[in-house]
């Protein structure tokens, strides 16, 4: 079995803000995400006689290797805007702060999917039939589909930071909620294979082997960081764990 995953996911934006008083600021940003993936898999199975022959009703098949393969390519471009927005709050003493962000679920702008699956089968024998089934082999493939949809999850982030009275300590604390992301077609393909063996089309309500579909449970990330400052504050040391 071989198999091989390529993702990548880059992002290029700029923001603005703005400080409407001492103790309030707002601000959004907009970011363009480039999502990459390069998957590969495949599956040989093999069996080997063990002598040089085998007695088939009666009579001696010659030595042979039964062979069972599935192969699939699946790789896209995928390239949509994210926008995010944000408040902040100082409290009068300017010692304790917290703010509130928002990530907003993407919209798409470009996309392009290459999809090829493939199945094979040769010397096997069929028990219920007792003999050997013909060497079967059939392969599907979509180039340049449109229509693929890669979601990104709502998200809700809120932070607080306290800062000692001398200023050369600090406690921070953030958390971030990520979505749920109900199950849904990330590719949804009309083509259909002329042949797929029976323990996969059995397990399937439709004929859908060139589509992919994706789902993810929600996320709750926390983070706690301290800071402090080692002798003077300017021109001193600071450590943060």
């Amino acid at each position: 079995m071989s198999y091989r995953r390529k993702y990548d996911d880059t992002w290029i934006g700029g923001g603005y803000s703005k400080k409407v008083s001492n103790r309030f600021s707002y601000g959004a940003s907009a970011f363009l995400s480039a999502k990459v993936l390069d998957y590969s898999a495949s599956l040989i199975s093999q069996a080997y006689l063990l002598g040089d022959s085998v007695l088939v009703n009666g009579a001696y098949e010659p030595k042979y290797v039964s062979e069972s393969s599935f192969k699939e390519d699946f790789s896209y471009w995928y390239l949509s805007f994210i926008f995010k927005a944000g408040v902040q709050y100082v409290f009068p003493n300017e010692r304790f702060s917290l703010g509130l962000n928002f990530t907003l679920p993407d919209l798409p702008v470009y996309v392009k999917v290459d999809i090829v699956k493939s199945y094979s089968r040769s010397n096997v024998y069929d028990n219920d039939a007792n003999t050997f089934v013909s060497s079967e082999g059939s392969s599907g493939y979509e180039k340049d589909l449109g229509g693929v949809r890669v979601k990104n999850p709502f998200a809700i982030s809120f932070g607080v930071r306290y800062e000692s009275k001398d200023t050369k300590s600090s406690v921070s604390v953030a958390a971030e909620y990520f979505s749920k992301i109900g199950n849904y077609d990330i590719v949804s393909s009309s083509e259909e294979l002329n042949w797929v063996p029976r323990y996969v089309s059995d397990n399937f309500l439709e004929n859908n082997y060139l589509s992919y579909a994706y789902e993810a449970k929600s996320v709750t990330n926390i983070a706690v960081g301290l800071k402090q400052y080692f002798g003077k504050k300017k021109g001193g040391i600071a450590c943060w764990v």
